[in-house]
């Protein structure tokens, strides 16, 4: 499968999907975090969307929300983050830096929270816990196209 690029401009809350030349192929309306206008994710339960560089790094076929796309939080960056502040402990440090030098899921049951993914489930409410929602059509549209690995940038 050709990859892809995801880019999710926060700020106008709509999600492009980029081909290798950076040329639009689909374009959707979105919501994501609703405490995000706050900062950038920082932990578990802050209900804010992680801003960065990503990559897919999960795909459920089977979930409520009738696609879900994992992404790759916590990155490097939050995992030495959480680790200086004490949110994490070594362990789990070192368990996140070699899920992302494997391209794997990082482990998503730290303080730093997880579980953070693109899907569908409707763009009529005020928000989500952290996550890209769009409407089900559209992310079945996107899952056509996408697979693990594919990078996303949400900026």
């Amino acid at each position: 499968m050709k990859k892809h690029k995801i880019y999710i401009d926060l700020s106008n809350k709509k999600f492009y999907l980029l081909d290798n030349n950076d040329d639009v192929i689909l374009s959707f309306p979105i919501i994501y975090g609703r405490n995000s206008h706050l900062g950038n994710k920082e932990k578990e339960g802050d209900q804010r969307t992680p801003r960065g560089e990503f990559y897919i790094c999960s795909r459920n076929e089977k979930s409520k929300f009738k696609l879900f796309l994992g992404i790759s939080y916590p990155t490097e960056e939050d995992a030495k983050r959480g680790y200086d502040n004490g949110l994490i402990n070594k362990k789990q440090r070192d368990e996140i830096i070699n899920a992302h030098k494997h391209r794997k899921r990082p482990p998503w049951n730290t303080s730093l929270g997880g579980e953070i993914g693109i899907h569908g489930g409707g763009i009529d409410r005020d928000g989500t816990r952290g996550c890209i929602a769009m409407r089900n059509e559209d992310v079945m549209k996107l899952g056509e196209y996408v697979d693990v690995g594919d990078v996303v940038i949400m900026k």
